[in-house]
């Protein structure tokens, strides 16, 4: 009896497109069409010589007689693997010398003598057709050998390619110096300009000024080299987490190939890589890492291409004998900041630090979004900010030249006419009739005492840094998102308890606008107010209302518990100002209904405010940062 399962058990013909295999349905053994019509014509019936069973009696009692071709299924699966089975048995792997070979007469299975040229996917093991349709197997998902070994291939190049994508990028992304040499070249090029503004202007006084040159200098140093270094740390740390994942993918990827590197030299197959969901996870895990790399390399290179450094501009001032009203102003980036040193003789200096200290909460904010458009719009602000200023200080001086020449006319006037005589006097101050003429002490004496006194306005604006001219702002008030306009409808009728403005792009004239709705409520319980561009004065005049109102007035107007002021424009001032609220209504605090206030994402250092953020919590307000 042939007992190859690919031939007919009657016809000994092997089974194939035209000649299909049929199913006897009691045994399940299978017999070619051609075969079966004929039994069934005869109407005798017949043996199965695979295991005896007689046909046409069906389970015994019942009988049914079997005599149309449609009563004996198709055997789709035997079919299917006729139609799959592969014609040349030589397949190449990686391209290498070694071939695996599957000969047709060798690994055959060891219970039914067949052939094993299918793989069970979920045992993975290779296995016999026989194993397939009616052994251990029956059921289980089943692919072709050389399907699965060219699927196998097919997925370990994709992961070496992986590797080496990732490989390569990480390997650039890592490089620090290109970091640290852009920084190096950024900060000492402002070193070199700042060392040289000092230079230039110390080189112009006397001896006794070269210590107090050489230490500005020292400190510039000192400082630079502080804010490289933690420009450097911030990189660096930023770094660690995505190259501990890195390093954990690259370990994994390389345990797979070289298991099947390993494999392959012993002439295994690993079957176990067949598995497409743990294949797909790791790339799809290489891909999300190789995403991220790139992603925090731009933002590391945006956040080092415009360092904020500070320029330092030294000037000194004398009057007609002695150094009277000398200043020695440092323009740097926050324009308030003002140094001044009135020196009454030549020999006394004070000791004093030219250079603000850089604030390093640019180095320990995260890299959000937000924060790095803030600080983008921030450093184009100040640059527009400084050239206005420069313009400010030349008017200055012209005017100041001004007021000289004056002087010098009413000298020369006074000079050329006669003492006897009445004239007009001419002042660079103002125009008065004289009935009396003016000696030329008496006008040395005046000019003089109009030095001593105290400067304009304008002269002290120019001095702090601050424009005398600050730029006008539209009278017109700040419309809010017309899509809020159904809100603040609610909101004057006093029928909400939450009230969400996030996103309404209020600006600080809007939210000035929405306090006198607000001071009129009296149901409002939470007031979100995130990303609005608000700045510390509106905030603050928010929060002056709402607690003074809630501390003086014992009624139920302005009962607000929570109040949302994330990823807006505030510093450090906003905490302060709540300090000295609940400082100033220490009795009364604790029975307000205002009790939270986010103020998450701004521009808040939250080392220096920590302590004062806990004392407050002590006032029964909990401030989020």
């Amino acid at each position: 009896m042939n007992s190859d399962l690919f031939a007919c058990q009657f016809c000994k013909e092997y089974f194939s497109i035209q000649r299909e295999p049929f199913l006897l349905p009691d045994c399940g053994h299978s017999v070619c069409a051609e075969c079966l019509t004929v039994k069934l014509k005869n109407g005798n019936q017949f043996v199965c010589k695979e295991d005896g069973y007689i046909y046409l009696n069906y389970q015994g009692s019942v009988q049914v007689t079997r005599n149309q071709m449609n009563e004996f299924p198709k055997n789709f699966a035997l079919l299917q693997i006729i139609k799959n089975r592969p014609t040349n048995r030589k397949i190449v792997m990686n391209n290498s010398p070694k071939q695996t070979e599957i000969e047709q007469d060798s690994d055959r299975c060891k219970k039914h003598g067949e052939r094993m040229d299918v793989v069970c996917v979920d045992h993975r093991v290779r296995i016999c057709a026989k194993c397939a349709l009616f052994g251990d197997h029956a059921d289980h998902k089943v692919v072709n050998l050389e399907d699965a070994l060219k699927k196998i291939i097919r997925r370990i190049d994709e992961l070496k390619d992986m590797s080496e994508r990732l490989d390569k990028a990480a390997n650039e992304t890592f490089e620090m110096s290109q970091y640290f040499n852009k920084i190096e070249l950024h900060f000492q090029s402002n070193l070199d300009i700042q060392i040289k503004q000092v230079n230039a202007f110390f080189d112009e006084l006397t001896q006794i000024l070269d210590s107090k040159r050489n230490k500005i200098i020292q400190e510039c140093r000192e400082k630079i080299i502080h804010s490289q270094e933690l420009y450097n740390k911030y990189i660096t740390e930023s770094f660690i987490d995505v190259q501990r994942k890195v390093e954990l993918w690259r370990m994994t990827s390389k345990d797979r190939i070289h298991y099947y590197e390993e494999q392959q030299k012993s002439n295994s197959i690993p079957f176990e890589l067949i598995s497409i969901s743990s294949t797909n996870e790791l790339m799809l895990i290489g891909a999300q890492y190789l995403k991220e790399l790139e992603t925090t390399k731009q933002q590391i290179l945006l956040k080092i291409d415009e360092p904020s450094y500070r320029e330092i501009h030294l000037e000194m001032k004398s009057d007609l004998e002695q150094f009277i009203n000398t200043h020695l102003i440092v323009y740097q980036k926050d324009p308030q900041f003002r140094l001044e040193n009135s020196l009454s003789r030549l020999e006394s200096i004070t000791e004093c630090s030219l250079l603000k200290d850089i604030n390093s909460s640019i180095i320990q904010d995260p890299l959000n979004q937000n924060q790095m458009e803030l600080w983008i719009k921030q450093y184009q602000e100040n640059q527009q900010y400084k050239q206005q200023l420069n313009q400010q200080f030349q008017l200055q001086q012209q005017q100041q030249q001004l007021q000289q020449q004056q002087y010098l006319f009413v000298q020369q006037q006074h000079q050329q006419q006669p003492s006897n005589q009445p004239y007009q006097q001419l002042s660079y101050s103002n125009h008065q009739r004289t009935d009396q003429p003016l000696t030329s002490q008496e006008l040395d004496d005046q000019y003089l005492n109009n030095l001593k006194k105290s400067p304009s306005a304008t002269t002290l604006a120019t001095r702090r840094t601050v424009s005398p001219s600050p730029i006008r702002r539209s009278m017109k008030q700040k419309k809010i998102n017309e899509k809020f306009q159904p809100l603040i409808v609610k909101l004057k009728g006093d029928g909400l308890d939450q009230c969400d403005f996030s996103q309404a792009e209020l600006g600080d004239e809007g939210l000035l606008s929405l306090i006198t709705i607000i001071k009129k409520t009296k149901n409002l319980r939470v007031l979100k107010l995130a990303k609005n561009k608000i700045q510390d004065g509106a905030a603050q005049q928010l929060l002056i209302e709402l607690i003074e109102k809630q501390n003086e007035n014992e009624q139920e107007n302005n009962q607000i518990s929570t109040i949302n002021l994330s990823s807006n424009m505030l510093t450090d001032k906003v905490v302060d100002t709540i300090l000295d609220l609940c400082k100033k209504f220490s009795k009364t605090m604790q029975h307000q209904s205002l009790n939270q206030i986010y103020l998450n994402q701004n521009i808040i250092n939250l080392s220096r405010v920590k302590r004062k953020v806990d004392e407050i919590k002590k006032y029964g307000l909990i401030i989020a940062i």
